[in-house]
């Protein structure tokens, strides 16, 4: 799944009742994602044209990752997004 978000695929198909709460687990998209990309919508139109990320371990470029951050913002909005310091290996523990 996590390769599949990156190759830009979303939507998985559910075979079994027992798949749904995974996929839509799998589905969320994660705080570090997110705050990134708010933060190159908000300065999506600095004269700074890059930044650090949230965490510090990748640089955010405002005009060539505006397409990204909006696409994560709507994502974000039909799926939530995991709360800070959670990743899906825990989301899925607690959904089992």
């Amino acid at each position: 799944m996590k390769l599949d978000k990156y190759h830009g695929f979303v939507g998985k198909t559910v075979i079994h009742p027992k798949q749904i709460e995974i996929v839509q687990a799998l589905s969320t998209i994660s705080y570090e994602d997110y705050m990134d990309a708010k933060d190159i919508i908000e300065n999506y139109h600095s004269e700074i044209g890059v930044k650090k990320s949230s965490n510090g371990d990748k640089m955010n470029e405002y005009k060539p990752h505006y397409k990204w951050a909006k696409k994560i913002m709507k994502l974000a909005y039909i799926y939530g997004v995991l709360k800070e310091g959670v990743n899906y290996n825990e989301l899925i523990e607690t959904s089992r």
